[in-house]
């Protein structure tokens, strides 16, 4: 259970923010604790804001760079396999099944690329 009062689809700033604000009444005798800095206080809360954006800029880098290696690495796969299919046509001239064997594999390479990665 959560110390602060937020609704469930509150954005991480809100978070941060009321974070902040319930930490800031943390003092065992509050009335003893001075005055409270708000533009400071506001100014954290920013930077925090700004460093969470930029973290998750690169995460989303990262994500991207990764799903384009993936989308690139099943493509060559079920090339080499269309490959394999139709060199083995060739030379069995459809007398043999293998062909399409490979064929599917290759269609069910190309279905991962449809797929969400885990």
């Amino acid at each position: 259970m959560s110390v602060l009062d937020l609704p469930e689809d509150a954005d991480y700033q809100q978070v941060i923010f009321n974070a902040l604000g319930a930490a800031s009444a943390c003092w065992q005798h509050i009335d003893r604790a001075g005055t409270f800095d708000s533009a400071r206080c506001k100014a954290i809360g920013e930077e925090l804001v700004e460093r969470l954006a930029d973290a998750e800029k690169i995460r989303q880098s990262v994500a991207d760079r990764i799903a384009a290696e993936r989308a690139a690495t099943i493509a060559e796969v079920a090339a080499h396999l269309d490959k394999l299919a139709d060199e083995h046509e060739r030379e069995w001239h459809s007398d043999c099944d293998t062909h399409m064997a490979f064929r599917a594999a290759a269609e069910s390479v190309r279905a991962m690329g449809t797929e969400r990665p885990c």
